[in-house]
């Protein structure tokens, strides 16, 4: 069975990105088994395409392939000793002449969630019997790879978050920062407070307060959650809703929410019924002196 393109307008983009962790995983599975080609595969609906290979025609990136298909969609590892000798695979792979496949080990990648994202899979030109310990390589291999796409998955969602969200570590200093959170204190790019502490964007009495008032319960309890005015570059203030959640490593995750045009509309509201207020007072006070 021939391989087929991808159709998603960013897949060429991704697949021919210089060499990053799932390229130097397939690399390093290749060389740990002793064999020529190794790749890296994730799932699309019901296709899986090639995200990174090692030793193979650079062709088959973008495209998907029988074996990662296989593992994605049954969860479970695969291995052929002989793809000749077997009729499930024969045709379909010797199809395909840039390949010349003759063996083939491939592990799932299982996230968490129990959904498979993809498959690792190792491939040699000639006919080999794998051992136990080279299958279980593998599958290590391919939990490194679940593991980074659910880092990603991570950053990529908390990026798109209209939340600020950052870490500090145990120095109080940002080592991550999404972009709403950058946005929300008036910075164009996170990496403009990466490595800067979080002192730098609130006054000093609003700090002790938070030192007194957030940390003792962060420590205590693991999170915190209350308000505070933030200071954004330009030196304005506004009021935010947020949430501190103390990390394994000493650190915290910071979660903060502008909510500055919500306090003046609950403000405006405030002014208004109490003009409203005072309004029929004055006209209750008039009806009786008049009566």
């Amino acid at each position: 069975m021939p391989t087929r393109p991808l159709s998603l307008s960013n897949a060429a983009t991704l697949a021919t990105a210089p060499e990053d962790e799932f390229t130097a995983l397939a690399r390093l599975a290749a060389v740990a088994l002793g064999a020529p080609m190794g790749f890296v595969s994730l799932v699309l609906g019901e296709q899986s395409w090639t995200r990174a290979l090692h030793g193979a025609d650079l062709h088959l990136l973008g495209h998907d392939h029988p074996f990662a298909t296989h593992v994605a969609r049954t969860r479970a590892t695969l291995a052929i000793d002989d793809i000749c000798a077997d009729s499930t695979w024969r045709d379909e792979v010797l199809s395909d002449p840039s390949l010349a496949a003759r063996a083939c080990v491939a592990a799932p990648i299982l996230l968490c969630s129990g959904a498979a994202a993809g498959a690792i899979c190792v491939l040699d030109r000639r006919q080999r019997q794998w051992t136990r310990g080279e299958i279980e390589q593998v599958q290590d291999f391919a939990r490194i790879a679940a593991a980074l796409l659910q880092d990603r998955m991570i950053s990529s969602a908390m990026d798109a978050a209209s939340d600020g969200i950052a870490m500090v570590d145990a120095s109080e200093r940002f080592f991550y920062m999404n972009q709403a959170h950058a946005a929300q204190f008036g910075y164009s790019c996170p990496t403009d407070l990466l490595g800067k502490a979080w002192t730098i964007l609130y006054d000093d009495a609003e700090i002790a307060r938070i030192r007194a008032e957030a940390f003792p319960q962060v420590w205590s309890a693991g999170a915190w959650t209350g308000s505070s005015i933030g200071r954004r570059r330009d030196g304005s203030h506004f009021a935010q809703e947020i949430t501190l959640t103390r990390l394994p490593t000493g650190g915290i995750i910071c979660a903060t929410r502008d909510v500055s045009e919500r306090k003046a509309l609950e403000a405006e509201t405030l002014r208004l019924t109490e003009m409203r207020v005072r309004a029929e007072a004055a006209s209750a006070a008039k009806s009786a002196f008049l009566a």
